[in-house]
């Protein structure tokens, strides 16, 4: 067995170079970008598949979210209907009264052409024809003694002594009547010599009678 033995003096030695520390220090920083570097892209691959996965559940509720909202759209369209159809069954309640009323007002020589309801003055225009004068006042009578109307008016006259057409205003209780102002259409006159009736002839026609 040898053994080598360096009788050199330790100055004559060779002597390990050692980097610079600068070199040291880049070396160490740019391992370390290395690994984040690596880390990122790990994370950044666990959170594309994160993603793909939800999209991919997303996809599976999409029909039953579309389905869900076509029926809350459903839903309120019924319901829309619902409250309409209320609303008509509330409207009919509440006129078939009043226009029985006025059906049973009716003498034999009167007739109705149109009905005009005016909600926001609280009033019903009633356009119709005659073959006489006192027809028309016992007309009024009889809508009056109906304890509908706070009022009933009568607005217009035309025609001859055997065909006439006349305007009623009936105002429902509670509300006020706006005479003078109310928006009739007016009815066509009698063939012949048309001539207008004085209503207030025909109201005190109405004071006799009741007298």
């Amino acid at each position: 067995m040898s053994v080598a033995i360096n009788l050199l003096p330790p100055e004559y030695l060779p002597q390990r170079r050692s980097l610079p520390r600068r070199t040291a220090i880049a070396l160490a920083l740019a391992g370390f970008l290395v690994t984040l570097y690596f880390i990122f892209l790990i994370q950044w691959g666990l959170m594309a598949r994160r993603v793909a996965g939800v999209e991919a559940q997303l996809a599976q509720y999409e029909p039953q979210a579309q389905q869900a909202t076509a029926s809350k759209s459903a839903i309120s369209e019924w319901q829309q209907k619902e409250r309409e159809l209320q609303r008509l069954v509330k409207e009919r309640r509440r006129w078939q009264p009043v226009l029985a009323a006025i059906n049973d007002a009716l003498p034999r020589e009167i007739w109705l052409t149109r009905l005009e309801a005016n909600e926001a003055k609280g009033e019903l225009i009633l356009v119709g024809g005659s073959t006489s004068l006192q027809a028309i006042g016992n007309y009024l009578n009889n809508l009056q003694a109906s304890g509908l109307w706070e009022a009933v008016n009568l607005q217009e006259v035309k025609g001859n002594g055997s065909s006439l057409a006349f305007t009623i205003q009936a105002v429902f209780k509670g509300a006020r009547a706006e005479t003078g102002k109310t928006e009739t259409a007016r009815a066509v006159p009698a063939p012949g010599d048309v001539t207008k009736a004085n209503p207030d002839s025909i109201n005190a026609g109405r004071e006799g009678n009741s007298k």
